[in-house]
């Protein structure tokens, strides 16, 4: 059977992309394919020669939300809660971000290591909304008629890897933060990694759970180091010993941040803002309750 073009061409696509985003350089006459954490070598004809993974993990983040209502009871002339009602609107993300380091230096001989940095994420409470009963002849007014609690991924720490994933540097910082981006500097025989946040910082004190059923609200966006500004943490590498120490703060202006997505208290997306509580996710990961006349 003759084999086509198109046919060849997808045979070599499922080889390559293994469920991950690839960009590919020609260096040294080989094909180098790297994306989020992995890396695979090839010659001209696509065999593969080399493959290297640096892991990925990945975290649950969404909301959970509760209501209840109240009914009637004739034989105490009162009213009373009924039970509460709960659903939950979950997705996945990646707990790490990589970061490709030093890549044509080390295949054309000028590097003899080769890195990834690696941002490390968690989950973490962004808010705790409470809906509470109006006032009635019930004797609940006050109490809770819904409730939720919405997850968001930031970023703890960030790690200096092989291409096969293992730690060679790890260091906590300062602030928590949507996302970062790491950069690479090297001036005069001095090594940097820069960790520059596109959001919002936050101290390690920010919730990461409260019970669903509390009355006490609760805000991310209030815990904000400073907001309105993009930080940027200098730290100096060793390349011989992979070890990372601080060294300063910088910080500037923040990146222009949008809404991309909009959802009611009950989790479902809204495809326009809607009359009510709407819960609004912005492009730098942060989340915030708007109330709409």
């Amino acid at each position: 059977m003759q084999v086509n073009a198109q046919t060849q061409h997808d045979e070599i696509f499922k080889t390559i992309t293994d469920k991950n985003y690839y960009s590919f350089q020609v260096i040294n006459n080989k094909i180098v394919g790297y994306g989020s954490h992995a890396t695979k070598i090839y010659d001209k004809k696509w065999n593969l020669l080399e493959a290297h993974d640096a892991g990925q993990n990945e975290l649950q983040v969404g909301s959970t939300y509760a209501s209840r209502s109240f009914e009637y009871v004739s034989s105490t002339q009162s009213y009373r809660t009924t039970s509460w009602t709960t659903n939950q609107t979950y997705y996945k993300t990646d707990k790490f971000g990589y970061t490709i380091l030093n890549f044509t230096p080390f295949f054309t001989g000028e590097a003899d290591k080769f890195y990834f940095l690696k941002t490390v994420g968690d989950v973490f409470l962004s808010t705790h909304n409470v809906s509470l009963f109006a006032n009635n002849l019930s004797g609940i007014a006050g109490q809770a008629s819904s409730v939720s609690n919405n997850y968001v991924r930031l970023i703890t720490d960030f790690q200096v890897v092989d291409w096969d994933g293992n730690v060679l540097s790890q260091t906590a910082l300062p602030y928590y933060s949507n996302s970062y981006t790491l950069s690479y500097l090297e001036i005069d025989g001095l090594c940097y990694v820069v960790a520059g946040s596109l959001g919002d910082i936050y101290p390690k004190s920010v919730k990461k759970d409260v019970d669903l059923y509390s009355t006490t609200k609760y805000e991310l966006s209030e815990k904000a180091f400073e907001p309105g500004y993009s930080h940027y943490f200098i730290y100096e590498f060793d390349k011989l010993s992979n070890v990372l120490t601080f060294v300063k703060t910088e910080k500037g202006p923040a990146m222009h941040v949008v809404e991309i997505a909009r959802f009611d208290t009950n989790g479902t997306k809204l495809q326009a803002p809607k009359s009510g509580v709407n819960i609004v996710m912005f492009s730098d990961g942060t989340c915030k309750k708007l109330v709409v006349p």
